[in-house]
């Protein structure tokens, strides 16, 4: 298997959630896919990512009402992203998958930072947090459980920077929706390392899979 970094990075015409895209997604690692093969995803161990990877059981394509109102809130998200940010030429990706190697990627949009014509990617979360801790956990940072996705992007795609939006939605006393919106931005210089060390994971997942052996078991702290 190649370094990754030795890899050229492809980009296929490939629409979002169409059969291609899950077939697709059987053949290499997303996103979604890089908190569970760290072992600090909430809905996936990596143990239960291997066996949809070796085709042992069949991964889920359900989606609950919140999944939905995200998915439904992404577009409307990234038009006001780029109304409020001129600084920022935004292209819709949303028939393009990224892939370099195994790595796979589908990001909510692209952007390239006008003056300096770097590239860079956009992440939209639409959220709604029930606890003190849920709000804590995107106080000055992102929920440790994004976070490798965000370095995933990075990886796969080479660019600069990703911008992470998230909208918040809660409720007052009265039942009414109150909604408010945080940014993070992540530089590549700044998580370089970060970077490195997922390569290294996903490599040896993937070798994993690829030899149809069983990786150790990762258990999330809690």
């Amino acid at each position: 298997m190649k370094p990754l970094k030795d890899l050229p990075v492809e980009e296929l015409n490939i629409a979002y959630k169409s059969p291609e895209w899950f077939a697709l997604r059987r053949q290499g690692i997303g996103g979604s896919d890089a908190a569970a093969i760290l072992g600090i995803s909430q809905w996936k161990s990596n143990m239960a990512l291997w066996q949809e990877k070796v085709g042992e059981v069949e991964p889920s394509t359900e989606s609950n009402e919140l999944m939905l109102l995200g998915t439904e809130a992404e577009e409307p998200i990234v038009r006001l992203f780029a109304l409020e940010h001129p600084k920022y030429e935004v292209i819709d990706f949303k028939e393009t998958v990224f892939k370099r190697g195994f790595q796979i990627a589908s990001i909510d949009a692209g952007l390239v930072e006008k003056e300096t014509e770097r590239k860079g990617g956009l992440e939209i979360k639409y959220t709604t947090p029930m606890s003190r801790r849920a709000w804590d956990e995107w106080d000055g940072k992102i929920p440790e459980y994004y976070y490798p996705q965000i370095i995933h992007y990075l990886s796969t795609t080479g660019w600069a920077f990703w911008i992470l939006r998230a909208r918040f939605r809660s409720f007052g006393a009265a039942g009414e929706i109150i909604t408010s919106e945080r940014e993070y931005l992540f530089e590549r210089e700044q998580v370089k390392d970060d970077i490195e060390v997922l390569e290294d994971h996903e490599t040896t997942f993937w070798a994993a899979v690829e030899k149809h052996r069983r990786p150790a078991v990762k258990l999330p702290l809690v």
